[in-house]
């Protein structure tokens, strides 16, 4: 179980899918989440909302799969967690990690070597 603090982000584009209620859009996103069991969502002052998150048993195997999920979600979405000081020391995986890859503007190319 984890508690998160939520809240509005919609740089970048991100907030296609947002609705007027932070609460719901919360909600919403952590519904889909294939690897949260359960929530509750405590009252925030308006800009922030705290929610207690339980996860299935399961979550490392679950977020394998799907490593980039919770980052696209929550960009569609328009939230971002903050992160939480007194879990900084932890080396401990994040079920709600959400980091998109980064576009540097570079190129990349595959190489094949092909063998006669």
């Amino acid at each position: 179980m984890g508690t998160y603090l939520f809240e509005r982000h919609t740089d970048d584009g991100a907030g296609g899918d947002a609705g007027a209620s932070l609460g719901d859009d919360v909600a919403r996103a952590l519904e889909q989440i294939h690897w949260v069991d359960h929530f509750t969502v405590h009252a925030g002052d308006g800009d922030i909302l705290r929610v207690d998150v339980m996860f299935d048993d399961e979550w490392p195997e679950l977020r394998a799969s799907e490593p980039e999920y919770v980052a696209t979600l929550f960009h569609r979405f328009g939230l971002r967690t903050i992160p939480n000081p007194a879990f900084a020391d932890i080396q401990a995986d994040d079920p709600l990690a959400a980091s998109l890859p980064r576009d540097d503007g570079s190129e990349s190319m595959d190489m094949f070597l092909f063998k006669d």
